[in-house]
């Protein structure tokens, strides 16, 4: 008798990557931020970011509101250029992913999620109509 035993080998599929990126501190002066290319756009395979705020970079790259990013105030006012080539199938899912290993990897970003019970306001129509 002949057994025969099989194994089955699962990898995690490789998270996605810049082919090349470019983060450094942008130059002071005036002007406003600039965020060209990208997944949708008519420059898919690469991204070009000029002047952007560390919170603006934590937006797009966790998908969250700007009010929902906390941390020091530099975070504001700290300016950054980001410069990036990526494969042309990128997804903004895949786009995320990128942005986020590349904070770690240049500016070694650990975030973490939290909740927080926030104040809200309740409308409602008064008894006698609007």
């Amino acid at each position: 008798m002949i057994g025969v035993a099989g194994c089955i080998w699962a990898q995690n599929p490789a998270k996605p990557q810049f082919d090349a990126a470019s983060f450094k501190a942008a130059q002071a002066g005036p002007g406003a931020q600039s965020f060209k290319g990208g997944p949708g756009t008519s420059d898919p395979g690469r991204i070009s970011w000029s002047k952007a705020a560390l919170r603006q970079i934590l937006v797009r790259a966790y998908g969250v509101a700007t009010d929902q990013v906390s941390g020091p105030d530099w975070i504001d006012s700290e300016r950054y250029e980001i410069i990036a080539t990526m494969p042309p199938a990128t997804t903004p899912d895949d786009l995320r992913i990128m942005l986020r290993e590349l904070l770690a990897e240049r500016l070694g970003l650990v975030a973490h999620h939290e909740s927080r019970n926030l104040p809200v306001y309740l409308l409602t129509v008064a008894k006698g109509g609007s």
